[in-house]
């Protein structure tokens, strides 16, 4: 799906020690992971590395044998470009110090979702208005409002950690695709976390009383 990166996918067998092979040798390579230490030659998960630049959609076949039962279980693994990417959120809104996350899906021509994106490499900024001016902040410094935060292997997931209260949006491009203009943006809005004391349940009142009310704001975990 890029121009020479190699991606990667996670394959895990269950209730046994597997020995994994595949039938084209020559798209995919095999990487064992835990090892059994009374058998170095099985394991229960893989990763799978794509060997080649891309030269339109293949598939192969990866086999897990049981070493015990010998029950075998396979499964077909596609390799294909990357057509188009959507960003997508858990959340539209955030408390100051709060965490948003962000995840970078990729799907093929004909609309099937990429398993993973590992091995890909993406750009993220985020884009603020502050008074009529569009402030950008990159993957390091993030914006006046939000800072980014990239798990360190997984370039396509990320975090936005609420800094200011405003309005935000989040756009992230595949760096590394053979289309360069493969982005998608997200929309997030901080808020500041405001509790209203005492918390009406309602309230009843008689004509011509008062009552005080408070506001309580959380920050940085502390009340105010």
């Amino acid at each position: 799906p890029t121009d020479g990166t190699k991606s990667t996918v996670r394959l895990w067998g269950y209730n046994g020690c597997f020995n994994w092979t595949a039938n084209n040798v020559g798209m995919v390579e095999i990487v064992p992971e835990h090892l059994d230490l009374s058998d170095p030659s099985c394991s229960t998960s893989v990763l799978i590395h794509t060997t080649s630049a891309f030269h339109g959609r293949r598939s192969t076949f990866i086999t897990a044998r049981d070493t015990l039962s010998q029950l075998v279980l396979r499964c077909e693994v596609f390799v294909d470009k990357i057509h188009k990417v959507k960003l997508t959120q858990n959340t539209r809104r955030l408390y100051l110090d709060s965490l948003a996350s962000l995840e970078m899906q990729g799907y093929d021509a004909e609309g099937n979702k990429f398993s993973s994106l590992n091995g890909i490499h993406f750009n993220w900024e985020a884009t603020t208005r502050v008074d009529g001016t569009g402030i950008v902040g990159s993957i390091l410094g993030g914006s006046p409002l939000v800072n980014l935060i990239p798990k360190e292997q997984d370039e396509w997931l990320l975090n936005a950690r609420g800094v200011a209260v405003g309005m935000v949006t989040v756009t992230g491009w595949c760096s590394s695709c053979v289309d360069g203009g493969l982005r998608d943006s997200a929309h997030l809005t901080v808020m500041e976390a405001i509790q209203i004391l005492p918390v009406p349940a309602p309230l009843y009142m008689p004509p011509g009383s008062g009552l005080q009310l408070s506001l309580l704001r959380t920050i940085d975990g502390r009340e105010e």
